[in-house]
């Protein structure tokens, strides 16, 4: 050592060791995976003995090479074996020790040192060849630099003679040579056939899963971490989990890193990474729980799936337990943009919808502020003006500082100048717009002071999250065309709802925002091509009968839907479950209100349960549904309504021109009404009484029909805003690709006076029926009373003579919570399931409706080629001839009776076999249901960095127990885009005016994605997307893309036009050139 303190001299041995080293797997041919690896051994001697053996063996060394050089071989036949001891373990090895020794291989090697005796020298260290440098010699001093890992030392090797030194430095050399052959040699043995870009660098994305089954290191449990290792060295460990057997690691306790490395750098490790399990200690060194070793090559060539080993116990005296999964993937730009950004802990919310928000004025300054004027001069002299709120439009402050009511009210109306274009789905967009609020309540206090509710609206849509802006001290708010109003949601499921919560904004740090009301919209009957303006009633909850409406709502909506077929394919799939996530508790409060209002129906309350028996009794109200439609079928009432075209010339010349053509001026239309249920009904009876067999196809077209009488009832209801889609709209839909119905055309309050009038007669007969009900229950009630007080009058034959209990009673309600919350949760699940079910029946759910009822008529047709009878028949009668007759005696005497019961170890066997088909099954339980506990367990921690911590899960279905219906003044009316030029279509498509927020639907494994669709509506190739939008005589304006249903439409026709060709045109062939070959055709000319 050049260590001056280092006074100590060590005396060893160095050798060299080359020799084959396998990669080879089992299964695999060895001769490809094989490779040569050279190191420097260094041996010191055990004890002084063997010391001195070791001087006494170089001496021997040095005299017998100066015998070699003058060529004295009468020296070495005196010499002999005199001058050695045996120190070697074998010969066959000696000459591999005489290139260190600068001796001749051609030397006899019994007179050669080889591998020392283990007996008498220790192996110290061994040195990688390529990791020891010469640095210079000086007669019989060597000065080299040895590195391992990051640590590097310089130390002098003494020899006993120079010709030794010479002889180490030249072997080094030549060792060194063929170092990078080696090299060369052993990557191509990792590779195992991978082929490697030159200098290529590889970026490797790790991830520590689970583990589970781990063994106790404490007492009872562990605190287990894991630790990766790369060549001795510690690349990355996670944080510990405290108390845990059974545990997955997420992004919160470091389960991701990134392994950055030159390839070569990676395939030349000869151990690969090292997983190892650990468990963690405040005091004292980490135990180690397990070790996995991952070859690289197995990594490198790995795509995100899960792969689990077992642990290996670095003791192997003891047994191994537990299992460790992890995930590998070549990292792409996200991971290791979201991985550099994690590194930095920027924990900026991506698409996060609490975002910083300003509003509420406070009491002082609300009590101070104008909010009103009259207008002295100018030529709205005389008129009142209100201070536009939240602030006056950019581009025209001046102007929209202070305006009418009247201009207030056409402003809002106007298109909106900016758009939020949010969510993560392609099924379609909702453009909604928020517009005004009427007759909130003042949630503030000193309202007659001008501190009123502070108004904002929050929409939640499936994985997305927004808000309005504050409306201050306002009770009928308006939101103007350049506030933030106006939101685009990209469709997930055509189930969803969309969400809207009134809220009143408070600023304080403590205080949360006050719901005012919410809705929920239905979108599934809405017809694209239609703008609809739709005013709702604002109700703190949907759960609850006793509510109070607090205020309205009124909202312009339209859909876009890109594709109906598909549409209507996505709902055969189950609905996804949707959560989104959000910053502060506050924020989470207002998305769970706006869901699911203000009562929570998840926590204990005897109002919750009293609620669900009661939601549970008005559904006896079905009875008179039933009633009148027995009744109606029963009776041949009119269902169905006809228009039959009948001769009138007695026409005025008004309503003459007013006819569209010559057909109508002398014809009127009759309506007639029909009993169609009635009839079919019959018929159907009277087919199915001759023929019994057609009972399972009846019942299944049953089905159908009776839910397409239920949506035609729908569609002939007086309120156009009770309606649902009927059963051929949707049918066009999967099988056109459109509905082919033309847009919604609903007039503010139509049918208003007809709709309450049926609601009205409705309410009355219920009411009525429930009055008889309850009276008949009261005269019952008063029979049993005096029935009682008859039996009072008689007495008791027995008399109890026992103590009576006393004391005071206590209120049992939080004493029985245990009994009662149980009995909630079951109320509930059976509430929902009725919900649900009644939803489906009533054509509210109409996409699960339309599947239930196509798939209804499926069955019917193909049951109908079933034989039933012949089945049925022939089933019974071999089941009555095989296990009944007296032929079973024979069975019993030559099988049954002869039937031995199992012995002892035969009976164990089974039992064996059983439990370990049993362990099978609930193994493979275990590891699906522990993938899926992982996967949400990690997406859930990703979601909570990537969007916030507090978590509220968005319904898809329609669950509330009162569905929200539009007002009779809502409206609606087909939608006409203004025509505009290629430039500004262009520019529209790319996305102007209208900012882009994804949602939060993460897809994907190790590090999730957020799944959106294309910023831009921009095609690729093309100006312009939907070129119908331009004006006539446009540029492009004629180069229109066919549709897919015009597409269609062509492909049918030629396949029928070329099916009746071949049906009418092959047998005219046939026959004419059969007439031909059998000489009718030429005695014709003879």
């Amino acid at each position: 050592s050049k260590d001056k303190k280092d006074v100590k001299a060590e005396k060893g041995m160095l050798q060299t060791l080359t020799g084959a080293v396998s990669t080879a797997q089992p299964g695999t041919e060895p001769q490809n995976q094989e490779f040569e690896e050279c190191w420097i051994r260094v041996w010191q001697p055990k004890t002084s003995q063997a010391r001195k053996t070791l001087n006494k063996n170089a001496k021997a060394v040095t005299k017998a090479l100066k015998m070699q050089k003058k060529g004295d071989k009468k020296g070495k036949e005196e010499n002999g074996d005199e001058g050695y001891e045996v120190l070697f373990e074998d010969e066959a090895s000696v000459a591999g020790t005489a290139s260190i020794l600068g001796i001749d291989d051609t030397l006899d090697p019994v007179h050669l040192p080889s591998i020392p005796n283990s007996k008498e020298f220790k192996a110290k260290y061994k040195l990688a060849i390529k990791d020891v440098t010469v640095n210079k010699r000086a007669k019989n001093v060597v000065v080299v630099t040895t590195s391992f890992k990051k640590f590097k030392q310089t130390r002098e090797l003494i020899f006993q003679i120079e010709d030794d030194a010479v002889s180490f430095v030249q072997t080094m050399r030549q060792q060194q040579s063929l170092e990078e052959g080696r090299s060369k040699q052993k990557l191509q043995a990792a590779l195992g056939g991978i082929t490697l870009m030159p200098k290529e660098q590889i970026s490797l994305l790790i991830e520590i899963c689970s583990a589970w089954d781990l063994p106790a290191a404490d007492l009872f449990s562990s605190d287990p971490f894991v630790s990766i290792v790369f060549n001795g060295q510690e690349l990355h460990k996670t944080k510990h989990e405290t108390k845990k057997l059974d545990v997955v690691f997420t992004l919160k306790t470091d389960s991701l890193f990134l392994l950055n490395m030159s390839a070569r750098d990676f395939f030349s490790v000869e151990e690969g990474v090292m997983f190892v399990v650990k468990d963690f200690d405040t005091f004292g060194a980490n135990d180690v729980l397990g070790v996995v070793i991952v070859p690289p090559k197995m990594l490198y060539t790995c795509n995100g799936e899960r792969m689990v080993f077992d642990l290996q116990n670095p003791n192997p005296k003891e047994p191994s337990k537990g299992k460790l999964a992890i995930r590998c993937r070549h990292a792409t730009d996200n991971d290791q943009r979201f991985m550099a950004n994690y590194a930095k802990d920027q924990k900026q919310a991506e698409g996060d919808a609490s975002e910083k928000q300003s509003g509420g004025k406070g009491n002082v300054r609300s009590m101070i502020s104008k909010q009103s004027k009259v207008e002295k001069k100018g030529p709205d002299e005389g008129a009142r003006k209100y201070l536009v709120r939240p602030f006056p439009d950019p581009k025209r402050e001046e102007e929209t500082k202070w305006m009418t009511e009247r201009d207030i009210e056409s402003e809002t109306m106007k298109e909106s100048n900016h758009w939020f274009d949010m969510g993560s789905g392609d099924l379609g967009r909702i453009f909604v717009e928020i517009l005004a609020c009427d007759d909130l309540p003042n949630l503030d206090a000193g309202g007659f002071l001008g501190n009123k509710t502070d108004t904002f609206i929050s929409l939640v849509y499936e994985d997305s999250v927004v808000r309005t802006d504050v409306i201050d001290d306002c009770l009928a708010p308006r939101w103007l065309p350049w506030s933030k109003r106006a939101f685009i949601f990209h469709m997930l499921h055509g189930s969803s709802q969309l969400f809207l919560g009134a809220f009143d904004f408070d600023g304080g740090v403590v205080d949360d925002h006050d719901l005012i009301g919410r809705v929920a919209v239905d979108l599934s009957n809405m017809r694209p091509d239609t703008e609809y303006v739709l005013c709702y009633p604002l109700y703190d909850t949907a759960q609850m009968s006793k509510r109070k409406e607090n205020g309205t709502i009124k909202i312009r909506l339209r859909i876009e839907l890109e594709d109906e077929r598909n549409l209507i394919l996505t709902q055969v799939k189950p609905p996804p479950s949707i959560y989104v996530n959000v910053k502060k508790k506050r924020d989470f409060r207002v998305v769970r209100y706006t869901c699911t209002g203000m009562y929570d129906m998840e926590k204990f309350s005897i109002e919750t349960i009293t609620q669900y028996v009661e939601e549970l009794e008005s559904y006896k109200h079905l009875a008179y549904y039933v009633e009148d439609a027995l009744m109606t079928l029963l009776l041949w009432r009119s269902t169905a309504s006809f228009s039959i075209p009948l001769p009138d010339f007695k026409k005025s010349e008004e309503e003459k021109s007013a006819a569209r053509n010559v057909f109508e001026k002398y014809t009127k239309s009759q309506t007639v009404a029909f009993p169609i249920h009635s009839l079919t009904a019959f018929l159907a009876m009277v087919i199915l009484v001759e023929r019994p067999g057609l009972f399972p196809s009846f019942s299944f077209a049953a089905i159908a029909w009776g839910m397409i009488a239920i949506t035609e009832y729908r569609r002939n209801s007086p309120n156009p805003w009770a309606r649902s889609k009927g059963f051929l709209e949707m049918f066009n839909m999967l099988v056109l690709g459109s509905s082919m119905t033309t847009p919604h055309d609903i007039k503010p309050d139509e049918n208003k006076e007809a709709a309450e009038e049926f609601q009205q007669q409705w309410t009355k007969r219920v009411k009525d029926a429930e009055e008889a009900a309850a009276k008949a229950a009261a005269e019952a009630l008063k029979r049993q009373e005096e029935q009682l007080k008859e039996q009072e009058e008689i007495g008791e034959a027995e008399v109890d003579i026992s103590t009576k209990g006393g004391g005071v009673s206590i209120n049992p309600l939080i004493a029985f919570k245990p009994i009662l919350y149980p009995i909630q949760q079951a109320l509930g699940t059976v509430c929902n399931g009725i919900r649900f079910t009644r939803n489906v029946i009533i054509w509210e759910e109409n996409y699960f409706s339309f599947w239930v009822t196509l798939g209804s008529f499926v069955l019917a047709f193909c049951c109908l080629f079933v034989p039933w009878a012949f089945l049925i028949k022939w089933t019974t009668r071999i089941v009555v001839w095989t296990l009944f007759g007296p032929w079973m005696k024979a069975v019993d005497v030559y099988y049954v009776s002869k039937l031995k019961p199992l012995s002892e170890e035969e009976e164990r066997e089974k039992k064996a076999k059983e439990s370990e088909t049993r362990k099978e099954a609930t193994e493979l339980a275990a590891k699906n249901a522990r993938i899926k506990r992982e996967d949400a367990t990690k997406l859930k921690v990703m979601k909570k960095y990537r969007f916030g911590k507090f978590i509220s899960k968005v319904p898809i279905l329609k669950m509330d127990r009162f569905p929200d219906i539009p007002l009779p003044n809502s409206s609606a009316t087909p939608y006409k885009p203004k025509p505009v030029t290629i430039a500004e279509l262009a520019m529209e498509e790319a996305g102007r005016n209208r900012t882009r927020i994804p949602g939060q639907q993460l897809v994907g494994d190790m590090i999730p994605t957020i799944e959106m669709p294309g910023k831009t509506d921009a095609p690729v190739g093309q100006a312009a997307k939907h070129r119908e939008l331009l004006q006539k005589g446009a540029l492009g304006a004629n180069k229109g893309i066919e549709s897919d249903t015009a597409a269609y439409a062509k492909i049918g026709s030629v396949v029928i036009v070329a099916g009746l060709v071949t049906w009418f045109g092959v047998p005219v062939l046939a026959t004419t050139i059969k007439w031909i070959f059998q000489g009718k055709f030429l005695s014709l000319w003879s």
